[in-house]
């Protein structure tokens, strides 16, 4: 996660946009805290796309296309 956060910032990144299995709480809390915002993909299961909620606290940073 360092490395994608490393590389973001210096590309003056807009998102981090991780394949959504690959997301923990802690990690989407770092990467909002760095001050960017977080499009997982592809999350298809009704299931998977509440747990990748809940990993949001800032509940504003996840889109999810249908």
């Amino acid at each position: 996660m360092e490395n994608a956060l490393a590389f973001a910032k210096k590309i003056e990144a807009f998102s981090i946009n991780p394949y959504y299995q690959l997301l923990t709480k802690e990690n989407v809390t770092l990467i909002q805290e760095n001050g960017f915002k977080v499009f997982p993909w592809t999350v298809n299961s009704e299931e998977a796309i509440q747990k990748i909620k809940s990993f949001d606290r800032k509940r504003n940073y996840f889109e999810f296309s249908r």
